[in-house]
């Protein structure tokens, strides 16, 4: 391949990056927006759906910061707002994934809209679902290996974010044909369609 296509490839990859940055970032804003205003739409997407939940738009806002950050790696204020970015998400999803696996709750799922999670979510208010928590800390490790190559020159940040698209896809395919063991584990909350 000559090195004209090769940077055409490598503009097209950081415009889709940027873009889906935006669209993952504003997905969280408009979830944490149907909170703040009792927009079920926002939600769920559908009454007989699961809800995002609080911890869940929050996560995504902060992949989608990461990722847009992630365009200017030399710039330490970028690479700093990514690395801080991660680590939340990376917090935000252990901590459920301790919770899920000790059966224990810390108290952290209902500091944002308590009541209103009480309310929709009678067991685990705003507890993000398990597929969501394991799909948070794949993305949390992709991107925090997103500029990093392995010593045969592969990017290690493609495979984690692989794994993060099979464990949606899998929802996404749940939901179409009514397999709810594709989005819900056991007896734990499902998760939501648009997660």
């Amino acid at each position: 391949m000559n090195t004209e296509t090769n940077d055409w490839f490598i503009r097209l990859y950081c415009s889709v990056s940027r873009w889906l940055g935006l669209l993952t970032a504003s997905l969280g804003l408009l979830v944490l927006a149907g909170w703040a205003m009792h927009w079920p739409l926002l939600l769920q997407l559908a009454p007989r759906y699961s809800p995002m939940t609080p911890w869940t738009a929050v996560c995504f806002i902060l992949c989608g910061v990461s990722l847009l950050s992630s365009q200017e790696p030399s710039r330490k204020a970028f690479s700093f707002l990514r690395i801080a970015c991660t680590s939340l998400v990376f917090l935000f999803s252990l901590i459920p994934l301790c919770e899920y696996l000790f059966h224990i709750s810390i108290g952290t799922d209902t500091l944002l809209f308590g009541a209103a999670l009480r309310d929709l979510m009678p067991a685990m208010p705003g507890r993000m679902s398990p597929p969501s928590v394991v799909g948070f800390l794949l993305s949390a490790i992709a991107l925090a290996t997103i500029n990093t190559k392995s010593c045969r020159g592969n990017n290690p940040s493609q495979c984690f974010a692989l794994l993060v698209g099979v464990v949606a896809l899998l929802g996404v395919i749940g939901y179409a044909y009514g397999v709810p063991g594709f989005y819900q584990f056991s007896w734990y909350k499902p998760m939501a369609l648009h997660t």
